[in-house]
């Protein structure tokens, strides 16, 4: 089934994109779509271009039934947590270098390669814990991270970079 996002699956995504990744000066909230597979675990979030919206608000009573709409922002699962795409993060991976988006981590070449097979990093950032955008020195995106502070065996403190998605889990898990 095809919908406009509810006004309290967009507060889910704007607390992500706007609040945990401080991204500042782009909108990504508005016109949202949702495909959502009754009795699914998740409900997909799509931002449509306008040539999209267009179509469908001239066939969507044909009964259409999309696989995509435009730009993947990720998906909500039926607990509410928001889990953003890897289309989105390369949407977003530009304005980590202008200072829109405050919460990106940049992998030399050694570490992008760990990363991308799944393994965690440690990291010697000072970033709060939290979700990041990934980047590579180039400047493009590789995925999804959460930021862990970790207390080690002799009293100090270890910051771990635990990756959510990435580009290898295609190969890994996705498909």
């Amino acid at each position: 089934m095809l919908r406009p996002a509810s006004g309290k699956e967009i507060e889910i995504i704007k607390n992500i994109i706007y609040g945990e990744l401080q991204l500042r000066g782009v909108d990504l909230t508005s016109d949202l779509l949702v495909l959502d597979v009754p009795g699914g675990s998740h409900i997909d979030i799509f931002k449509p271009p306008p040539s999209v919206k267009r179509f469908l608000s001239l066939n969507l009573s044909v009964g259409l039934t999309p696989y995509s709409l435009g730009l993947y922002i990720g998906f909500i699962a039926r607990r509410g947590v928001f889990v953003p795409s890897l289309p989105l993060a390369h949407e977003l991976a530009p304005y980590c270098a202008s200072g829109n988006l405050a919460r990106c981590v940049y992998l030399p070449p050694g570490l992008e390669a760990k990363f991308l097979y799944g393994k965690k990093i440690i990291l010697k950032d000072n970033i709060s814990d939290g979700l990041v955008l990934v980047l590579n020195t180039l400047r493009e995106a590789l995925g999804w991270a959460v930021v862990e502070s970790l207390n080690n065996k002799y009293g100090g403190q270890k910051r771990l970079l635990r990756p959510v998605r990435d580009l290898g889990w295609y190969l890994r898990r996705g498909g």
